[in-house]
């Protein structure tokens, strides 16, 4: 049997969320993936490492890239952020991840080495404010976005409470945030 790298992210990321990284062995990582530790160890050299890819992969992965944000309009920007978070979920969902346990994982992140998350949606936000200040009257485009970001992070955590296996559901609700929010605009101009 192959085994990606994907595949190993989401292995790695399962067991994380069940032990906590502090207490996940590279012994244990490479027997649930059912490779030797040095063949794990090609693929990612520390715990560290492999770690960091699952941040990257599932927290990361769903900010759209600060320079497609300098394309497009407003909408296609808030309809891309809310679809991207949501395809993360679903993502999840097909790798057999418990949605709370994502949940809880990342508010654990936060607590015990906040540093590589916020770090990783600084630049992201600091280029969607840009993004809400052009051409819009009203709040700063720095609120706008801090606003945004809790609207598609609230809806995220709301799914993730819900552990809904629906991809169609989580794609949906997250469209519904993402054209209330662009309502709100509307309704501001």
């Amino acid at each position: 049997m192959k085994t990606s790298r994907d595949d190993l992210l989401a292995i790695a990321f399962r067991l994380f969320l069940t032990k906590g990284p502090e207490h996940t062995s590279m012994q244990d990582l490479a027997r649930a993936s059912g490779l030797s530790k040095g063949a794990f160890h090609h693929y990612f050299p520390r715990k560290q490492d492999l770690l960091d890819a699952c941040l990257e992969r599932f927290f990361h992965d769903f900010l759209p890239r600060t320079e497609d944000l300098a394309t497009g309009g407003i909408d296609d920007c808030v309809h891309a952020l809310a679809r991207r978070y949501g395809e993360a979920l679903i993502n999840l969902r097909a790798h057999d991840v418990p949605l709370a346990a994502y949940q809880a994982f990342l508010w654990t992140r936060l607590r015990d080495d906040p540093q590589p998350l916020q770090a990783g949606q600084a630049a992201f936000l600091e280029a969607l404010a840009a993004k809400l200040e052009t051409g819009l009257p009203g709040e700063s485009g720095a609120v706008r976005a801090r606003r945004l970001m809790a609207l598609i992070e609230g809806t995220g955590t709301l799914l993730c409470l819900e552990n809904t296996p629906d991809p169609a559901l989580i794609a949906r609700r997250f469209d519904e945030a993402a054209r209330g929010f662009l309502a709100g605009l509307d309704a501001a101009t």
